[in-house]
């Protein structure tokens, strides 16, 4: 059975009341393997029209839903898996901590290949430091999330990474079209890893 990232599988952001404010579009739920792995990786990527909205979002309101929500599976990269290794083994003392976590976004369409060392995009790619109490281990998963602000990473969104700014290391990369950002958007890309 092959794995195809391309065709989502959507269903709508649904509002009390019963109103449909936005559409989400499931990649991951096309992935034949993603079983078999002992560790996965999958991406969410909630799109906000504005700094309004997400803010109404942060604070709870059940009406301030995002327009559109994107998931994704996630690659891991050899030298991000080596990094990991080690970390575990007191080989390196670069944390992926708060302090060090970095989330990256690229306009690349360059297809996944394990021995990439990060973003392929040349102009456009940015880096966000994660946001506060990020990243939350809960169980077998780890939990990384940046909030990207109106006035940044302002094109296609192509591909997506974390990065240890300690070492300069990059964990994963991703690669699949999550839309154009504009420049009143707000929009925020999670990653989730868990091991089985």
């Amino acid at each position: 059975m092959s794995h195809n990232l391309n065709i989502p599988i959507e269903r709508d952001i649904v509002a009390p009341g019963g109103r449909i404010v936005g559409v989400v579009r499931d990649f991951v739920a096309q992935s034949s393997h993603r079983e078999a792995l002992g560790v996965r990786g999958f991406w969410k990527v909630c799109k906000f029209e504005n700094e309004g909205a997400h803010a109404a979002s942060l604070a709870g309101d059940p009406e301030a839903l995002p327009y559109e929500v994107v998931m994704t599976e996630n690659g891991f990269l050899d030298a991000g898996i080596t990094e990991l290794w080690n970390v575990l083994t007191g080989g390196s003392t670069n944390l992926w901590s708060h302090v060090n976590c970095q989330i990256g976004i690229g306009d690349s369409s360059t297809a996944f290949a394990a021995t990439q060392t990060g973003l392929q995009a040349s102009t456009n790619l940015y880096w966000q430091a994660v946001d506060t109490g990020f990243p939350t281990v809960s169980g077998q998963s780890i939990t990384f999330q940046a909030t990207i602000g109106a006035t940044s990473a302002l094109y296609t969104w192509n591909e997506m990474a974390i990065k240890n700014a300690a070492s300069g290391v990059v964990l994963n990369r991703v690669v699949q079209n999550q839309g154009t950002k504009s420049g009143s958007n707000v929009w925020t890309a999670q990653v989730t890893v868990t091991a089985s």
